[in-house]
């Protein structure tokens, strides 16, 4: 029986130690690449190596594995399901092979191109009768009975020897001894990932990446290292996109529209309707003269119905010639100086009326003033004059009648007084006579003045 040790840093002795190491390949899976084809598989198959039997290592032995024929390679391996610290490998090769003296060189393959040694096969075998690999069957122990925990606990292995880290460090940690976590924005083997979009810049997990409160807007997941699904953005992607034109997707940060907005949104995120009486893509558009200054659809600038003095689906176009108002409906005045040329709101006639016609519309007859009647006005006016001076003349006419009646009453009461007296009556009397007779002349004066009014009006 020839035994071949693979040495991994220590030599390969059959001291007290070696007896309490595992054999951690024992009955685990096991794989050939080309099993020979003419035996049954009970003396072929892969699991033959570690059954852990090596009494008989001849082909009719049913515990080698026996590789087919002249191939160029020989592949086997053993899965240890786990990652565990391994002392060392003690490979059983199959007997009724010559010997080559003290060692034994074992080889799966023979690569075209490459010169090998003259006494070296030109084929790969592989029969391998058992492979023991020894070690600890738990990570982190080492020592007699792999009993002794390694002293560093973030060690990913420790020599089962000494207890000296020899593999590495856990994920996460870091240093000569692994006492130390990864820096702030790094995680993992050897803290070599950097940390994803975390909030805020704050560190992630140094073992696994998490990101510790949450990710910046527009990433999600728990490392924060996807962006937003197609659709979505901001905070932890919640937010839905607007409405984008040509129903492309917007930024999955900040959500604005990278092509724009459809028609009616307003920019960036297009998630508002255009305002402000403003209307089409970009809200660009001004709206036209709606009725009651209410606003126009977004989308088309239409209106339900236009202000006086518009028409159209967007009231942008002012009523034809010769119409005005609610719906141009309205007809101007065919009395506007220029016939039917009005204002298109109000209806008055832009350079006023025809002779005969008045008023802002031009509708209301314009009547000249009747001779007949003013004349008539003048006579009456004159008559009247005439009354009150006549009446006035017969007032002082009998009080002038009632003072003579009373002098002459006087005048038989008192006849012895003196002649001076008397004479002086006489001429009192006589200046009364003269004043009536001024004012007959007064009427004549007035008569005539009446006689030449109404030869002035006939």
């Amino acid at each position: 029986m020839r035994i071949l040790c693979f040495l991994i840093g220590v030599v390969c002795n059959l001291s007290d130690f070696l007896s309490a190491l595992e054999n951690i390949a024992l009955h685990k899976p096991a794989y050939q690449e080309n099993p020979y084809p003419g035996l049954s598989e009970a003396l072929t198959q892969a699991s033959n190596a570690v059954d852990g039997l090596k009494s008989n290592l001849s082909v009719w032995g049913g515990q080698c594995v026996l590789p087919d024929n002249y191939k160029q390679t020989a592949t086997w391996w053993v899965n240890l399901t786990n990652i565990l610290s391994i002392h060392h490998i003690t490979i059983y090769y199959r007997t009724g092979n010559a010997m080559w003296g003290q060692s034994v060189i074992f080889y799966n393959e023979r690569l075209p191109g490459v010169t090998y040694p003259a006494d070296y096969s030109a084929y790969a075998w592989n029969e391998l009768c058992e492979v023991e690999v020894y070690g600890c069957p738990r990570s982190g122990y080492y020592g007699n009975n792999c009993s002794v925990p390694c002293p560093d606990p973030q060690c990913n292995y420790c020599d089962l020897d000494t207890g000296t880290c020899r593999g590495g460090c856990n994920p996460g940690y870091k240093g000569h001894k692994c006492e130390l976590e990864c820096v702030n924005g790094f995680y993992g083997d050897g803290c070599r990932k950097q940390c994803g979009r975390c909030i805020d810049m704050t560190q992630c997990h140094h073992v696994n990446g998490t990101c510790l409160n949450g990710c910046k807007p527009g990433y999600k997941g728990d490392n924060c290292i996807q962006a937003c699904t197609t659709g979505y953005y901001g905070d932890n992607c919640n937010m839905n996109c607007g409405n984008c034109f040509n129903d492309e997707t917007c930024h999955f940060i900040n959500g604005s529209c990278l092509s724009g907005c459809r028609f009616g949104y307003q920019p960036p995120l297009c998630a508002q309707e255009c305002y402000n009486n403003t209307y089409g893509q970009g809200c660009a558009e001004t709206c036209g003269h709606c009725s009651d200054s209410k606003p126009c659809h977004h989308i088309n600038g239409s209106c339900v119905s236009c202000a006086p003095g518009f028409k159209g689906t967007r009231c942008v176009d002012e009523c034809d010639m010769g119409f005005y108002g609610i719906g141009c409906l309205q007809e101007c005045s065919t009395f506007c100086k220029t016939s039917r040329d009005c204002h298109h709101v109000t209806g008055y006639c832009k350079e006023g009326c025809k002779t005969g016609w008045q008023g802002t519309n031009c509708l209301e007859v314009n009547k000249p003033l009747d001779s007949s009647n003013n004349q008539q006005s003048s006579f009456f006016s004159v008559l009247g004059l005439f009354c009150v001076s006549l009446l006035l003349n017969g007032f002082f006419i009998a009080y002038i009648i009632i003072l003579r009646k009373s002098r002459n009453r006087l005048a038989k009461l008192y006849k012895p007084e003196s002649s001076t007296k008397e004479l002086q009556i006489r001429k009192d009397v006589q200046s009364g006579f003269d004043s009536v007779n001024e004012g007959y002349q007064e009427l004549g004066d007035l008569h005539e003045c009446k006689n030449s009014t109404y030869d002035t009006l006939q």
